[in-house]
């Protein structure tokens, strides 16, 4: 027998890892990106029939690119968390993904979804806005004469 108590209370374990990795991994990516003089990055996503992906990624400021490395942290779907250090350009991805799977889990299933993050380093501040998409199907009946 499925115990559903047991699978909510993991579920919540999770999304609490994932809500604390995304948290730490965002302040090691904003240190990076301090020491590097970027001002300000935007990031364009696109989603939909169960694939997702970062389209654009545009930076402002310092030397306008994504250098060097930094040490993040992971939430694996089982296991303990992990610390991964990768490249600038990957963390910030990973970052997005991390966020999204945080605040909209499947963005990227059936219509999915699109939107805009922006980095804003001086506020050490990162802004999402997620436009998701849905189909809707409006049905009307009508009888007309004598039943």
């Amino acid at each position: 027998m499925i115990d559903y108590e047991q699978l909510n209370a993991q579920w919540r374990e999770r999304e609490e890892r994932l809500r604390e990795a995304n948290d730490e991994s965002r302040q090691a990516i904003f240190d990076a990106l301090t020491g590097l003089g970027i001002e300000r990055i935007e990031i364009t996503f696109d989603g939909y029939g169960d694939s997702g992906q970062i389209d654009n990624v545009a930076v402002t400021g310092g030397s306008e690119s994504l250098s060097g490395d930094v040490t993040v942290t992971r939430v694996p779907g089982n296991g303990a968390d992990e610390q991964h250090t990768c490249p600038l350009a990957e963390a910030v991805e990973d970052l997005c993904y991390g966020l999204l799977e945080q605040e909209h889990g499947g963005w990227q299933d059936n219509d999915g979804a699109y939107g805009t993050f922006v980095f804003d380093v001086d506020k050490r501040l990162v802004s999402l806005e997620c436009h998701v998409r849905y189909s809707a199907i409006e049905t009307s009946l009508h009888d007309f004469g004598e039943a």
